[in-house]
């Protein structure tokens, strides 16, 4: 993904690059290692080893400019309003 090569330099940047690994990923949290995450229906990595240390690099620098990813992540992806 080439979003994953993108080097973060501020809050906007920090909420792109989490909205968009929200949609293509909704499951993944920020402190995951990206190492670890398996493809229930492969068994295979979702990451290779690359993308691992390249969404490594772009997590340390969300957290410059966010106290609290998860908690972004949480506001765009708000589990309550399926029952709002």
């Amino acid at each position: 993904m080439k979003y994953f090569k993108k080097v973060i330099t501020n809050v906007e940047e920090s909420h792109l690059f989490l909205d968009q690994l929200q949609r293509d990923y909704p499951m993944l949290h920020p402190e995951d290692d990206m190492n670890n995450i398996i493809e229930n229906s492969t068994g295979e990595r979702t990451f290779t080893e690359e993308q691992s240390e390249d969404l490594h690099d772009r997590y340390d620098e969300v957290y410059i400019y966010l106290d609290d990813p998860c908690e972004y992540i949480l506001e765009i992806n708000n589990p309550f309003e399926l029952w709002d």
